[in-house]
């Protein structure tokens, strides 16, 4: 139920990129078991763009109506972090304001 514009993989590491094309553009992670720490880089061909992070607890039927990281994305790949650490079981959505 992703609204992203294209999936990219990267032969090279193994790793995928999604372009969120549009405001309000997101895609939904697998679930993400364990306490961890969730690693992306961003950026923005607009100077005003907005991403933000949200959380479900329960199995993505809803996600925390306040994100839990929020980013102001710039021209130049940014890495973010995300810790996980108080939750055993998530689904991340991530969202183009």
């Amino acid at each position: 139920k992703s609204k992203i514009s294209t999936d990219f993989n990267n032969t090279a590491s193994g790793t995928k990129s999604y372009r969120l094309g549009y405001t309000n553009g997101y895609v939904i992670t697998p679930s993400l078991t364990g306490k961890q720490t969730v690693t992306f880089y961003v950026r923005s061909k607009k100077s005003d763009a907005n991403l933000k992070v949200y959380i479900s607890t329960d199995g993505g039927a809803s996600f925390s109506s306040t994100a839990t990281l929020a980013v102001t994305v710039s021209s130049s790949f940014v890495e973010e972090s995300l810790t996980l650490a108080e939750y055993s079981n998530v689904m991340l959505k991530i969202v183009n304001e």
